[in-house]
């Protein structure tokens, strides 16, 4: 089943008297009331990063995707708070090190603030992200209309040929 269809088929009823969830149909979470915006992901090893060789990139990424979710609905992203699941093997100190100074390098760039979180050791490596930010109005995801202008960064398709390179489905 299809993550839109879960969402439909077993979630979409729990929110449906929180008009704030935009019925769960828009990847934030907004109250107008409070200019408040809200997303949460979830990152897991082997299924959204392939490895762990480079754990300062794989935040960098982590944190990128995350508050993109903000961005792309014309928000600011102010604050953020990470939790994350590994062993010993993946949250060795070297590792550490290196996520504590990606993210401090991603906050420096971006303006954002780490504000909480939750480590929990397990043999599953993944990370959860919540990003915040403050807006009197989003860019919603169903509002687009004929004409309407849609701008593009980068070059589409790249980075599906980059999973198909690593997957080692074509060689670059």
């Amino acid at each position: 089943m299809h993550e839109f269809d879960i969402i439909k088929k077993y979630f979409s009823k729990l929110s449906s008297k929180n008009k704030n969830s935009l019925r769960l149909n828009d990847d934030v979470f907004f109250d107008r009331s409070k200019k408040l915006v809200i997303s949460v992901d979830t990152y897991v090893h082997k299924l959204h990063f392939f490895d762990f060789k480079n754990p300062n990139l794989v935040m960098k990424k982590i944190l990128r995707s995350s508050i993109s979710d903000l961005i792309c609905k014309g928000v600011k992203p102010k604050y953020y708070f990470i939790s994350g699941s590994g062993n010993k093997k993946t949250f060795t100190k070297s590792n550490l090190i290196k996520i504590s100074q990606s993210l401090k390098q991603e906050q420096k760039k971006f303006k954002i603030y780490l504000s909480g979180g939750d480590t929990v050791f397990s043999n599953n490596l993944s990370f959860t992200i919540i990003s915040v930010g403050f807006s009197n109005n989003i860019i919603f995801r169903n509002k687009a209309k004929l004409n309407d202008d849609i701008y593009v960064t980068g070059n589409l398709g790249d980075s599906y040929t980059g999973l198909k390179i690593l997957k080692r489905k074509i060689l670059n």
